[in-house]
């Protein structure tokens, strides 16, 4: 976490919040600093997660679609979710033990659709 310590205070280095850096101006007497927002970008997911992972997860992958499908959210959207992307590697990873997602929101939809 970036800190300053202006010249001539105590030790305690003063504590900046991370969307701030600090710029050094080198037209001012004494090199005096000042602050500048960085750009925040939005969070990707890119850390690629091992299968122990995304089976303890998997519990969580199936409420959220299941809540996706709740919603009224079709097919093809519903495949560009993270959670789908997760359940398809795990299907992939280990097919015998995880369902297609294709196959999951068929089944989900039809036990959550209402009786005629």
């Amino acid at each position: 976490m970036p800190c300053a310590r202006p010249t001539g205070a105590a030790s305690t280095p003063t504590v900046i919040d991370p969307k701030w850096e600090l710029v050094r101006q080198p037209r001012v007497a004494g090199g005096l600093l000042r602050l500048k927002e960085r750009s925040v970008s939005a969070p990707t997911y890119t850390a690629a997660l091992t299968v122990g992972e995304l089976e303890a997860s998997y519990p969580v992958y199936c409420k959220a679609l299941r809540i996706l499908i709740r919603d009224g959210v079709t097919r093809s959207k519903a495949s560009r979710t993270v959670c789908w992307s997760r359940l398809e590697t795990l299907h992939h990873s280990l097919p015998r033990q995880y369902r297609d997602p294709e196959q999951l929101f068929f089944l989900l939809s039809r036990e959550l659709k209402p009786p005629s």
